[in-house]
């Protein structure tokens, strides 16, 4: 299906650029989750060393690894939280 292979992307296009620059922690996807919100992404992928167009993909990833693993989910919404808290 449609879904499938656009997971399948995701997940290849993200393993690639972990082998590259060395796998995206929690923290790093939490600072660009709470960026998007702000609309202020491309600066902090540009500051990560990651692709302009890199946001949606890694976005599903994790979105995925948090449907799979509810304390990963838990613990991106606790670093997302007090981004925003300090921003």
């Amino acid at each position: 299906s449609r879904k499938t292979l656009l997971s399948e992307y995701d997940s290849a296009y993200v393993g690639a650029l972990e082998a590259e620059r060395g796998a995206l922690a929690l923290d790093e996807y939490a600072r660009l989750a709470e960026a998007a919100e702000r609309g202020e992404v491309s600066g902090t992928l540009a500051e990560a060393r990651l692709p302009e167009g890199a946001w949606p993909h890694i976005h599903r990833v994790w979105i995925g690894r948090m449907v799979k693993d509810v304390q990963t989910g838990k613990l991106v919404r606790w670093a997302i939280d007090a981004r925003r808290a300090a921003g």
